[in-house]
Parts: structure tokens; C-alpha cells; sequence
């Protein structure tokens, strides 16, 4: 190894420093760690020498830059604070080391910017073995479903496809929602504690023979159709790359119903989004007969959407009958309806009838939030 080799700096500002205190720590470099630089074993797969010491590491790169051939000798400390000695004389020279500098800096250092918590350097290139990957449980935890089917190799989400097939069934009433689910691509996407407590073995003789058995009125029909639907859709080979986040649907009573279900599900980050625009849109929109009809014989009478749908109705009769009748569209089909629903009618009519049904758990939330 030859100290002259080093004829260029990346740094205009230290031409002539550089080479100058390479030099110097090539030629006491390996008297200050009590060996010679030729017994440092050559590595090859990165193109330099390294050896380690108890109080620092040690490692001569071989590069070129612009032309010239650069021999480098760095000196690297364990821990953030004293890994950058060799750039100490820069401030006494007068030199803002800044992130304008950083490409010199890859000249001293190309390590991973964490290596304070790494009492070693090698200069294998890291395995798939290396790195500790979180759990699909974390990663489930902290990502949307768009996100975390992201996260996937399609050849997992694409082999959940396969494997038993479960019904989904309301209990007590019996009403089959779905027929030939993929168990395994509900397990992927909810979690195994949410699928296993609504799981259910038929017979003691055969267990693969299985059902999702959900509570009466904790979801229904549409919302685990839009659900599943998306699902198959991500891990599907031929949908998989062109799978976008699923959008809220326009219809009032098929987004609570979305809502329902991932909740039930525990997907707590995409429940929280619809629930973000159905209050945001669809509570902000005139509401029809319909979706009063839907929501209020197939949401349960407690709920915080029916409560919320019962409010936003209220509002609107009441602007109706003084000077803005567009508010309530078909107005005499919504009357009529009301008529025929005298409980309805008089939360409608009664506000204090209504506060009756108010969710405490949402309450109490927006007052902890405000204060």
C-alpha cells in the first residue's frame, strides 16, 4: 500500500488536508494498533481490508474517484459520538462539515446509520437471515390493508386462495352471508385471534369442517361482501399490482355497513378512515328515503350511526319546514315512512328521545380529546 496513491479529494475545500491526514494514518495507523497493515486479512466482495481492535475498527478501502486511485484508511469508533474523530481537524481548519459535505463524507464512512447499536462492522453484505423482520401481527397493527397487502410477495397472498373454504353465517337467524371464503386469506389479512373467536367446528369427527359463526346485528351482508371482495382482489395474480385502496362507498347505508365490518374485524386504521368520511361527506349530503329505510331496520337501534343518521334527519326536516324544502329529498315518501315507524318518529320529533341512544364510549372520547 502506498500513501502517494492519493492524489484527489472530493472535498474542493480539502485538497490538500485530506491527503495529508490519510497519509499520516497510513503511516501510523498500524504502529498505533500494534500490527502491520499487511496482515490485514483482504475481504472480497467489498473491495477492502478490515481488522478489529478492542477500542475502535479499523478498514483501508481501495476506490477511485474522478480518475484517480484512492487508498483510505479509516479509523471508525463504536459508538456516534466518537466515530468521527478523523473529521475533528475540519472544525480547526475551519470547515462547516455540513450536509453540503455529504458526499465527502461517504469517502470516511459507508456504514448503516444506526451503528451506534452495532458493536461490530463486517463487510458481508447482509442476508435475508440478518435483519429482524416484525411479525405479520405488528406490521398488521400499524398498516391499512392497502398497506399491508403491499408488504406481501404475491406468492403468499396469491396461496391464501387456497386451502378450506369457510361460510360466513349470522348466529341465531342462520342467514348465510358468504359461502366459500378462503380461511387461510382471513387469517392473513385480520389476524388469527379475530378469525379464531368466531371460528366453529361442525363435528367432533371431522374439525376441518368449519364456519365463521358472526353475532346477530354485528355486520351484515354488504359489508363483508365489499370486504372479501377486496381481498380476493389483492391477492388474486392478475388484480394484485393494480390493487388500490378500497374506496368508501357513496351509499350512506353501504359504508356504515363497511364501517361495521372492519370494526368487527378489528381493522381499526381503515374503520377509522370511512368513519372519517362518512362523518365528513355523507352525514354533510341530503339523506334519502332509502338509506333511512336500510339503516334503520338493519343497524341496531343503539348505534352510533343510527344515532348520528336519526340527528342529521332531525336537521334536515327541520330546515325543510322553514324555507329550504330540497333538503329532505322525496319528502312525502320520508313522512310516510316516518308515520309508519312511530319510534323513529318521535326521536325524530324529540331530541331528548334521541339522546337517549347517544354512545357514552364516543362521548367520552371527544370530551378526552378536548380537553
Amino acid at each position: 500500500m502506498n500513501a502517494n496513491t492519493i492524489k484527489h479529494s472530493l472535498n474542493p475545500y480539502a485538497e490538500e488536508f485530506v491527503p495529508q491526514m490519510i497519509s499520516n494514518q497510513l503511516e501510523n495507523g498500524a504502529e498505533s494498533s500494534g500490527r502491520d497493515s499487511a496482515d490485514t486479512p483482504p475481504t472480497e466482495n467489498m473491495g477492502y481490508s478490515i481488522s478489529q481492535s478492542p477500542n475502535h475498527l479499523e478498514r483501508v478501502e481501495h476506490n477511485t474517484y474522478g480518475g484517480y486511485e484512492v487508498d483510505e484508511w479509516i479509523r471508525i469508533g463504536l459508538h456516534k459520538a466518537d466515530r468521527f474523530d478523523a473529521f475533528a481537524a475540519y472544525e480547526d481548519k475551519g470547515v462547516d462539515f455540513d450536509m453540503t459535505n455529504y458526499q465527502m463524507q461517504e469517502i470516511f464512512l459507508n456504514e448503516p446509520d444506526n451503528c451506534s447499536t452495532q458493536p461490530t462492522w463486517t463487510s458481508a453484505q447482509p442476508t435475508l437471515g440478518t435483519f429482524p423482520y416484525a411479525s405479520l401481527d405488528e406490521v398488521r397493527k400499524h398498516s391499512n390493508l392497502y398497506g399491508f397487502a403491499k408488504s406481501l410477495p404475491l406468492d403468499r397472498l396469491n396461496n391464501s386462495l387456497r386451502g378450506k373454504k369457510v361460510d360466513i353465517i349470522e348466529d341465531e337467524s342462520g342467514n348465510v352471508f358468504l359461502r366459500r371464503v378462503p380461511k387461510k386469506m382471513l387469517v392473513l389479512f385480520c389476524g388469527r385471534p379475530a378469525i379464531s373467536r368466531v371460528l366453529r367446528t361442525l363435528s367432533t369427527e371431522d374439525k376441518s369442517e368449519q364456519q365463521i359463526l358472526v353475532p346477530p346485528s354485528s355486520t351484515n351482508h354488504v359489508g363483508l361482501k365489499i370486504l372479501v371482495s377486496w381481498m380476493t382482489r389483492a391477492c388474486k395474480i392478475e388484480t394484485s399490482t393494480a390493487i388500490k385502496p378500497f374506496r368508501t362507498p357513496k351509499n350512506l347505508f353501504a359504508a356504515i355497513s363497511l364501517a361495521r365490518t372492519l370494526q368487527f374485524f378489528d381493522l381499526n386504521l381503515d374503520a377509522r378512515r370511512v368513519d372519517t368520511e362518512i362523518a365528513a361527506k355523507l352525514f354533510r349530503r341530503p339523506i334519502y328515503p332509502d338509506e333511512v329505510k336500510e339503516i334503520w331496520n338493519l343497524i341496531p337501534k343503539d348505534s352510533k350511526y343510527t344515532y348520528r343518521m336519526v340527528q342529521h334527519l332531525a336537521h334536515s326536516m327541520y330546515l325543510s319546514e322553514h324555507g329550504n324544502p330540497d333538503v329532505v329529498p322525496r319528502k312525502r315518501e320520508m313522512l310516510a315512512f316516518l308515520d309508519n315507524n312511530p319510534n323513529l318518529k318521535a326521536r325524530v320529533t324529540n331530541r331528548a328521545e334521541n339522546e337517549k341512544y347517544k354512545s357514552i364510549v364516543h362521548w367520552s372520547a371527544r370530551r378526552k380529546n378536548r380537553g
